[in-house]
């Protein structure tokens, strides 16, 4: 049982299986004999001490890269001591970053103590810098794929006795036979970083001929559902487990429609919250629904000659459509300036509905058709 454990972690469809494996054996000093599986199950339901910690959540990247390394190795994962607030929160206020009580914050909130924790360094190397200071403490994953052979080969090689042709020859394949070499071997990257894949030539099937590879949304998704974690924003009825399921039914290969993952993107803009009070809040009010309250309460308080029921039901059917996110989005701008907010109605959008229907009866369009004929207009 122990070691179908370790394999399913190893495996897992995100990060967070093998940094789960890396820090249960650290927290077990690392002994072969030690049964680990109470400590894979409670870290898969993030229920390391009250839930995810500061010190698992910076140390995660690390645990993540060798599980099975060495125990000294893990060991240098977690932070060795507490974060320098200080330096964390003057670097930000100098390049007039609004960071209310920082130090204070730093100290007493467990987001932003870890932002001290994994954004220190790159402040440090900005040295002052404002862009990359700004660029150190935005955005919550980064979606940049280091496409390199030595990149490449350190996690095909992870994947050891499952992949048989070496390394070397199966990256010129892939660079070679794959179109846009790059996007290929990008594509199998992030598939490698979610798990081994049961043969390698199912890289081939997910990257080059079905065209499909690890959406990014999916671990910025997983990241968020940690840090949400964190900052104990997941609700009384849902927990760590439930809550990248959803990423996985959102964001995943075989997962929810494309209108469906776009309204779960609405969320992921939250991951670079500096304090749980400001992601907790951020992530309420990203739900369609309440982003369709503010959108047609603000139209109505400047006049609008609108019902409030038909504008939700309008809001709700079409929220992502490109026209309808650039129109919410001007109005958030817009603030109380009622002419401005009058301004951002966009053009009236096409009637795309007899088109559609006439492709589907010929099998030529899907059910998103309404969709991408308006953005295609919109655009």
């Amino acid at each position: 049982v122990r070691g179908h454990a370790v394999d399913v972690c190893l495996s897992a469809p995100e990060v967070g299986g093998r940094a789960c494996l890396g820090a249960c054996r650290l927290a077990n000093a690392c002994q072969d004999e030690a049964d680990v599986i109470d400590c894979l199950d409670a870290c898969g339901d993030g229920r390391l001490g009250t839930g995810p910690t500061v010190a698992y959540l910076a140390g995660q990247t690390c645990f993540a890269s060798d599980p099975n390394g060495a125990c000294a190795a893990l060991g240098d994962c977690p932070p060795a001591g507490p974060a320098d607030c200080a330096a964390w929160c003057d670097a930000q206020v100098a390049c007039g970053l609004p960071r209310p009580d920082c130090e204070a914050r730093c100290a007493a909130d467990p987001l932003a103590t870890l932002r001290a924790h994994t954004q220190g360094a790159c402040l440090a190397d900005a040295d002052g810098d404002c862009g990359a200071v700004r660029a150190c403490v935005t955005g919550g994953v980064d979606d940049r794929v280091d496409t390199s052979q030595a990149n490449f080969c350190r996690l095909y090689q992870r994947c050891g006795a499952r992949l048989e042709l070496p390394c070397e020859d199966f990256y010129n394949i892939a660079r070679q036979e794959g179109g846009d070499g790059d996007a290929v071997v990008a594509c199998m990257i992030r598939s490698l970083e979610a798990g081994c894949p049961e043969f390698e030539w199912d890289l081939f099937e997910q990257c080059i001929e079905q065209g499909r590879g690890v959406d990014p949304r999916r671990a910025r998704c997983d990241a968020l559902c940690d840090l949400r974690g964190l900052c104990e924003g997941l609700g009384p009825d849902a927990d760590l487990r439930a809550c990248k399921t959803r990423c996985a039914l959102d964001f995943g290969p075989n997962g929810a429609p494309e209108a469906q993952a776009r309204r779960a993107e609405a969320a992921l803009a939250c991951d670079d919250a500096w304090t749980c009070v400001e992601l907790n809040t951020c992530v309420a009010e990203s739900a369609p629904e309440t982003q369709c309250q503010r959108f047609c309460d603000a139209r109505l308080a400047c006049g609008a000659d609108l019902d409030r029921a038909e504008c939700l039901a309008a809001c709700g059917a079409r929220f992502d459509y490109d026209r309808a996110t650039a129109w919410r989005g001007c109005v958030r701008q817009a603030g109380e300036d009622c002419a401005a907010v009058a301004a951002c109605r966009p053009p009236p959008a096409p009637d795309c509905s007899d088109w559609c229907a006439t492709g589907r009866r010929c099998g030529l369009v899907g059910d998103d058709c309404e969709r991408a004929c308006d953005d295609a207009d919109f655009a």
